[in-house]
């Protein structure tokens, strides 16, 4: 029995890493940020729904040309770029420069924050969401990827409020209720959390998230065998 409890936080640990870097940012034409649930390893530049990997004109991580040293979104391409390389410390610091150039960048804010977590830098991973946050209150992208960066950092409470938010705002995202799923089991509720966990696994269904689903249904009998 002792195997099947660590088994949600396992795959809670699996999980939240999986998602980091792994889930698009939408920007619609107000520059709103917002995640998709049904794609995968992909992120959009500032008022532009096309991937920058795709206006990128090489998959290489250079310096920025000359000419645009001081262009934020120079140096936020060339992070994208980092990231999907695996360079999570050089991606973290391209961002933080675009942040520096264009303190309101929020989408360089969120992905620096995925860097972040990728490092296992959870303070820094929640300063930069919560920057997120503050920029996009109307968003769930930055609640539920805080509560992630919460929850790896073993607030599992404060990682639930953030969850609630997500929810809150976007009903119909699965993340963030498988999320809230495994911080209520860590915190004794196998009930709340297996029913989080549960709605999670029926919103992958919905939306064709058929590895989703199947690992949702996976860890709700495995909660039911604690």
């Amino acid at each position: 029995m002792a195997s099947i409890s660590m088994f949600p936080r396992l795959l809670l640990v699996g999980l939240a890493g999986s998602f980091l870097y792994a889930c698009e940012v939408k920007v619609s034409t107000s520059g709103t940020v917002s995640p998709s649930a049904t794609e995968t390893a992909k992120a959009s530049p500032s008022n532009n729904p096309e991937s920058p990997a795709k206006e990128s004109p090489s998959s290489k991580t250079e310096s920025p040309a000359k000419d645009s040293l001081d262009s934020p979104d120079a140096y936020y391409k060339r992070g994208l770029e980092k990231g999907k390389a695996g360079d999570a410390k050089g991606a973290a610091a391209d961002f933080g420069e675009a942040i520096r150039l264009k303190p309101d960048y929020v989408e360089a804010h969120w992905n620096r924050g995925t860097a972040h977590s990728q490092m296992k830098d959870y303070a820094a991973a929640i300063a930069d969401f919560s920057e997120v946050i503050r920029l996009k209150p109307e968003e769930s992208a930055g609640y539920w990827k805080r509560g992630s960066a919460k929850g790896s950092a073993n607030d599992k409470q404060g990682a639930i409020t953030d969850f609630t938010e997500a929810i809150r705002l976007t009903p119909e995202q699965p993340e963030p209720y498988s999320g809230r799923g495994f911080a209520k089991v860590e915190l004794g509720d196998k009930q709340g959390g297996k029913a989080d966990i549960e709605k999670a696994a029926e919103l992958y269904q919905k939306i064709g998230d058929t590895e989703g689903y199947s690992k949702m249904k996976q860890v709700a009998e495995a909660i039911g065998q604690m």
